[in-house]
């Protein structure tokens, strides 16, 4: 079935094989859909007729009351009625793509050199369908205008998605894209499955640090005998967002102690709310009182946090030296600049709510930790 998200329209069972060109893939919108909510606004269109057949004899503005309900009809008409026109057909041939898309009635055609694409880009994204929340992980030639953006083929599963992406670019001769605040984070084509310490060293990646300079406030270093603590000491929660959180839930709480005629119910309702505002606030305070750790040894970068509590700490992830083939900064899961860890296993972040400025110098020592551990520095 296909589904546009994110500015992407993908299909999964639709994807380039790499081979012989050209190929061309064919999506089409749902004709069942479309027709279904077609009929089902006309009826809907009826019965509010019928039904305010009456009011319309009232004087102005009464008698435009019915507009309101016709309203939602005519939407779900013209929903229906894209969703049974769409047509995108994507041709890949030796040099470039064509891309032929129907939108209403008029096909629009474009042409594009595949040299003028940046690479193949794994992006993420979100939709929703039957209610639930999906994700989708997407092999893409990006482009900054939406008509000219190709899908390649699209998979459930983040790993998937980034064996994909490898692949399509070892195929077109081009580099493998990541996200970042800067754009996109690339790798040549001929240095996937490589370790980001070995990128160091042939010159296609770089690390900013340099010993003995500024650590910014936010960040703490200990530095033993085998291993580098990096302590993330601001809180992953901003402190307006904590007293957002706290002050809805102090508004429920009064609205159930401040409503309704029993005092049963009164106190009852009063009760939840003050236990949900309790634990609420629970919440935050633990999370403003832990700190994030990035712990670099010999063979392994471990992700943990550290309750200031008990001084006990939960690894939250752990990856070998030779398994780390990127970190770069990029939006996160709930928006704002976190570090991400790219692995083919799949890509791990810490640092929400850190200035940008105190990632990138935690981003430049791991790396050059990763680049110097096999020197025994």
């Amino acid at each position: 079935m296909t589904t546009t998200a994110g500015g992407y329209t993908f299909d999964y069972d639709r994807r380039v094989e790499p081979g012989a060109l050209p190929v061309t893939l064919t999506y089409r919108g749902n004709p069942a859909a479309g027709v279904f909510l077609m009929v089902f606004s006309v009826f809907w269109f009826a019965v509010v007729m019928l039904i305010a057949s009456a009011i319309f004899a009232e004087p102005f503005p009464v008698n435009l009351l019915p507009l309101v309900f016709l309203i939602p009809a005519a939407g779900l008409f013209v929903v229906g009625l894209r969703s049974l026109l769409m047509r995108l057909a994507v041709t890949f041939e030796a040099d470039r793509v064509r891309i032929d898309e129907r939108s209403w009635f008029a096909t629009t055609h474009h042409a594009m050199a595949l040299a003028d694409y940046p690479g193949v880009l794994r992006a993420r994204v979100s939709y929703t369908r039957n209610k639930k929340s999906h994700v989708a992980w997407l092999a893409v030639l990006p482009h900054k205008e939406r008509a000219l953006r190709v899908v390649l083929a699209a998979t459930r599963d983040e790993t998937e998605g980034r064996r994909l992406v490898e692949d399509y670019a070892r195929w077109l001769s081009v580099p493998a894209l990541e996200e970042s605040v800067d754009g996109f984070d690339a790798r040549g084509h001929g240095e996937l499955d490589t370790p980001l310490a070995r990128r160091i060293a042939a010159g296609s990646a770089t690390s900013g640090y340099r010993p003995g300079g500024p650590v910014p406030a936010q960040v703490r270093i200990e530095q033993g005998a085998d291993s580098i603590v990096v302590s993330l000491l601001r809180g992953p929660m901003p402190l307006w967002l904590a007293a957002l959180i706290a002050g809805i839930g102090a508004a429920v709480a009064f609205v159930f102690i401040g409503f309704g005629a029993d005092p049963g119910a009164q106190i009852l309702g009063g009760g939840v709310g003050l236990l949900v505002l309790g634990g609420i606030l629970r919440l935050v305070l633990s999370g403003m009182r832990t700190t994030r750790q990035i712990v670099v040894t010999r063979d392994h970068v471990v992700l943990a946090t550290l309750a200031k509590s008990s001084g006990q700490s939960k690894v939250d992830h752990t990856m070998d030296h030779d398994a780390i083939e990127a970190i770069r900064l990029a939006r996160g899961p709930l928006g704002g600049t976190v570090l991400w860890f790219d692995t083919d296993a799949g890509s791990f972040q810490t640092g929400a709510n850190m200035p940008r400025a105190a990632l990138e110098y935690v981003r430049d020592l791991v790396a050059a930790a990763l680049a110097t551990a096999g020197e025994g520095s």
